[in-house]
């Protein structure tokens, strides 16, 4: 069914265009709010920064993951993993840190880190040395350093 292969293909990539599009959106108001900290992201200045950070982030993605592809011999579907484990290990953290204040921010920061490095480490070595199974495990591995140094932060600041 040609027509049924249109559909399915149509609504992966427009599931692909906008998780790139929330991408660019929030790295550009990370930008704007917390580096040119423009109160007013609708201000002029704070569309140009806007406008600007994305085109910007986009070379720069487009870079690495050319990079990544024709350099490091990273297939361009391993990255959908890569990308999966960075935003797991961001649940648990920001989670934690938006609804409970008892986790100070720098364990918070530190669980975000580290979960994103996990992650990402494991997709990229699984990925580098053709190891699909590890790499099926990265996001989740991501997920539970984030989870564990979040625990360690919550149960240590009870005491």
């Amino acid at each position: 069914y040609p027509f049924l292969f249109v559909v399915i293909i149509a609504g992966l990539v427009a599931a692909m265009l906008s998780t790139i599009d929330g991408f660019l959106l929030a790295s550009s108001n990370t930008i704007v709010k917390d580096i040119f900290e423009v109160p007013d992201q609708d201000s002029k200045r704070g569309l140009k920064i806007g406008r600007i950070s994305i085109i910007l982030l986009a070379l720069l993605g487009t870079i690495i993951v050319f990079i990544l592809n024709k350099y490091g011999k990273v297939n361009l579907f391993n990255l959908v993993y890569v990308t999966y484990s960075a935003q797991l290990a961001l649940f648990p953290a920001v989670l934690v840190i938006l609804l409970n204040k008892k986790v100070s921010a720098a364990i918070g920061s530190f669980a975000l880190i580290s979960g994103i490095v996990g992650g990402l480490g494991v997709a990229f070595y699984a990925s580098i040395m053709g190891l699909m199974t590890l790499l099926t495990w990265a996001p989740v591995i991501g997920l539970a350093v984030s989870s564990l140094i979040i625990a360690s932060g919550f149960f240590s600041r009870k005491n």
